[in-house]
């Protein structure tokens, strides 16, 4: 085990900032952290950094307890590297050196060509001579990256790495960096306010809610089972609706068999009919948005009021179409 955080807690005065957080990361693992704003994210990763001190519980490294900042003369673990949103590049180097300082065990050309790798797959090779404050947030965010991985850590703890990136360089930079962490067996744990890294990224996704794990499980049985309303809505475009809604689509036995008065059905599980079903719902549609490679519609099932976000590959012409779903896609909510 490389990781175990035990019942750790985190009082600001009488705030909480963390509650009894427990969980344990293997080495290798990519470990996505997921959870509404001042959940407690950024502080989790600040303490297992050891940039912070716990209020109770403790945190081990590969059996060796982290030491929190008033436990050292200089805060952090060696082998524990954490790019924080404010990146914490040196200001005085340019950005080769700024990547070269922990390359620094290298000789030439090893040592310039270790750089240019850098500087390749994190597409900096235009900003190697300038300096941090030339840079725009986005390009500092990947030198950070760089910086951080050239250190080799053992362990990697990213705090919403990609949050200035475009979407292209999004999606180039987070295929280099899990290319980057697999090639090096590296350990990680991701804090991201986007869903859809957490999906692609991470092994296990641990759940935050007020200071608490609510939740620790893979992003496949999470997503397909969020068994609750806060993960569901966390989780993608998705409706909550109340049991009762369905009950002249389904049988009594088939509801039964749903152990809670809500459910959740995702945005692209809804079968869309535009001729007449005996059973089934009329959606009228109030607005249609193209999202690129799907549009999103939204609209009110007549005769109740709840609203509806519908998935669809194509246009909808029509002001009025029927819904369906499975029964497989009805994923009942405590």
């Amino acid at each position: 085990m490389l990781l175990q955080v035990n019942q750790v807690s985190k009082w600001y005065g009488k705030a909480i900032g963390l509650q009894d957080v427990s969980f344990e990361v293997e080495r290798g693992e990519i470990i996505g952290i997921v959870g509404e704003s001042g959940s407690g994210k950024s502080t989790l990763l600040r303490l297992i950094a050891g940039l912070d001190d716990a209020t109770t519980g403790e945190i081990y490294f590969e059996g060796q307890q982290i030491e929190g900042r008033s436990q050292r003369l200089i805060a952090g673990h060696k082998a524990i590297k954490l790019v924080q949103q404010d990146f914490q590049l040196m200001p005085r180097h340019k950005i080769n050196e700024n990547i070269g300082y922990y390359l620094r065990h290298l000789t030439n050309p090893d040592y310039e060509k270790a750089i240019d790798n850098y500087l390749i797959r994190f597409e900096l090779e235009a900003c190697a001579n300038k300096l941090p404050a030339e840079l725009s947030g986005g390009q500092q965010q990947r030198t950070a990256l760089a910086v951080a991985l050239a250190a080799s850590p053992e362990l990697l703890l990213l705090d919403e790495p990609f949050s200035h990136l475009d979407m292209r360089l999004k999606h180039s930079i987070k295929q280099s960096l899990l290319e980057e962490l697999q090639e090096n067996a590296t350990t990680a744990i991701i804090v991201t306010h986007d869903i859809y890294d957490a999906l692609a990224l991470t092994n296990r996704i641990v759940i935050m809610q007020e200071g608490q794990v609510i939740r620790i499980d893979t992003a496949q049985n999470i997503y397909q089972n969020p068994e609750n309303e806060y993960v569901a809505r966390l989780f993608g475009n998705t409706n909550i609706l109340p049991i009762t809604l369905f009950k002249n689509i389904f049988t009594a036995q088939q509801l039964a068999t749903l152990p809670s008065s809500k459910v959740c059905v995702r945005a692209e599980n809804w079968l869309i009919h535009t001729q007449h079903l005996q059973s089934g719902f009329v959606l009228e549609i109030e607005q249609e948005h193209f999202m690129g490679f799907y549009y999103e519609v939204i609209g009110k099932i007549k005769g109740h009021k709840e609203k509806i976000s519908v998935i669809t590959q194509k246009s909808i012409t029509e002001r009025l179409v029927y819904l369906t779903v499975e029964f497989e896609n009805i994923l009942p909510l405590r």
